[in-house]
């Protein structure tokens, strides 16, 4: 067993789990009918327009009471060539008290921030464990953390920043059945220089999202694809990721068996 500064693994997920902010759109952006915005704010705000506020606020409001699991799976390309593909797994306890993440990457070219190929972290409200998979060691990284290695377990600052960056309009709205609900797309980007990219890609361009919004309030999916250039490199990719909120209210959230070996 290895015992490392948890810091070392806390800015590797970061930069998987919260600095791309992108998804997929692997087969283009659905193609969607204007249809007449619900009146009823837990979809979306009267008018059509989500705004920053609103959405992510009701999307995080809806999932702290209850428990959750979020997963995403994103993916960086060039031309027809999958240079990075990165599936992530989050299983969130009701208030956010405790969680368990799990991130697996397989790498085939790219140069993109170096961690390694598996990584999870449990979190009970008190207490940060990462677990690392590398080559030829398990490593353990234990450490005293109030708040939790995650800012946002809901993906809340991911949503509010969508609603900050794009002009989202409501497209069809259904309602009274299982998958009932909003479905919000990106129709104008407001602020150009904020667009969400990772930190190995420079000039984003053609980004766009699709957000689909329970009759609850919460988000069930988001849709986010954009193109840059790598860093450094005079190399095109398209980065794009799909993240869906799933078993909300079904999510069984117990310490994996591995915390036990970390102390």
């Amino acid at each position: 067993m290895v015992l490392r500064s948890l810091g070392v693994v806390a800015l590797a997920c970061c930069l998987v789990l919260a600095g791309c902010n992108a998804i997929e759109s692997g087969g283009g952006t659905p193609t969607v009918t204007p249809a007449p915005v619900p009146t009823d704010e837990r979809a979306v705000p009267a008018g059509g327009a989500a705004g920053s506020s609103t959405l992510a606020t009701r999307h995080a409001t809806v999932l702290a009471a209850t428990n959750y699991t979020v997963v995403t799976r994103e993916y960086i390309a060039a031309g027809n060539r999958t240079l990075r593909v990165d599936r992530n797994r989050r299983e969130v306890a009701r208030g956010g008290t405790a969680y368990s993440l799990q991130r697996e990457r397989k790498v085939n070219a790219a140069r993109t921030a170096t961690v390694a190929p598996r990584v999870a972290y449990w979190y009970n409200g008190t207490l940060a464990v990462a677990r690392t998979w590398a080559t030829e060691e398990t490593s353990y990284h234990v450490a005293p953390n109030a708040t939790g290695p995650l800012v946002t377990p809901s993906e809340r600052a991911t949503l509010a920043r969508f609603s900050a960056v794009f002009e989202l309009t409501a497209f069809e709205v259904t309602t009274g059945t299982d998958e009932g609900g909003t479905v919000l797309r990106s129709t104008r980007v407001k602020n150009p220089a904020a667009v969400p990219h990772a930190s190995f890609v420079e000039r984003p361009r053609n980004a766009s999202v699709v957000v689909r919004v329970t009759e609850a309030g919460h988000v069930s999916e988001y849709r986010y694809t954009y193109e840059g250039t790598v860093v450094g490199m005079n190399t095109s990719v398209r980065v794009v990721r799909q993240t869906r909120f799933v078993a909300v209210g079904e999510t069984d959230v117990t310490a994996p068996e591995w915390v036990e070996r970390a102390d």
